[in-house]
């Protein structure tokens, strides 16, 4: 496994913490049916790992959630965030409409695996497992790798900083607008 890095102070004190505790919860509810991990490209002796910044999120081949919010409270109450997301009807008409969610999730996967969306549909339809497909998968120099962000850091720099951050609760502006109006 490899040690995720981050370019900057603040990404390692507040970024890392808060994706460490995330992924403990996560891993808590989902045991081994999930993984966290990261496009990793090698070609001529060359390595790099690839940062993705777009949130994408498919759940059993009915709900697709993508956009820029984060899952912090951070971006959930300060920052300016779009996502949409789509639900799959029931019945007949689902069908086509979850086939199309499938398609763009074995895209995704085959994108960054370097293999087809057509690969990536057999190895799920022979085993079943996103998980095998993702842990197996891997052509061109391409494949996805876990991330493993070590211990978190509990300095009280990084508790301080994570705290203004990412704090415990969303921020509510409207309220603290409202009172810096009162006061002006």
């Amino acid at each position: 496994m490899v040690i995720v890095a981050h370019d900057s102070f603040l990404e390692r004190h507040t970024m890392r913490n808060g994706r460490i505790r995330f992924w403990r919860a996560l891993r808590a509810a989902g045991g081994g049916r999930v993984r966290l991990l990261y496009p990793h490209v090698e070609r001529e002796g060359r390595a790099t790992d690839t940062i993705v910044h777009s949130k994408v999120m498919v759940i059993d081949d009915r709900f697709l959630r993508f956009g820029s919010a984060n899952l912090d409270n951070r971006s959930m109450g300060t920052d300016t965030e779009c996502d949409l997301a789509v639900e799959a009807a029931d019945g007949e008409d689902g069908c086509a409409q979850r086939a199309a969610i499938a398609g763009l999730r074995n895209r995704l996967l085959g994108e960054h695996c370097g293999v087809s969306a057509e690969r990536v549909a057999a190895v799920l339809a022979a085993s079943g497992s996103l998980v095998h497909a993702a842990d197996t998968l891997s052509d061109s120099g391409h494949s996805l790798r876990p991330i493993d962000d070590g211990k978190p850091d509990r300095s009280v720099v990084a508790c301080m900083i994570g705290r203004l951050a990412d704090p415990p609760h969303p921020l509510q502006l409207g309220k603290w607008t409202g009172q810096l109006w009162a006061l002006g």
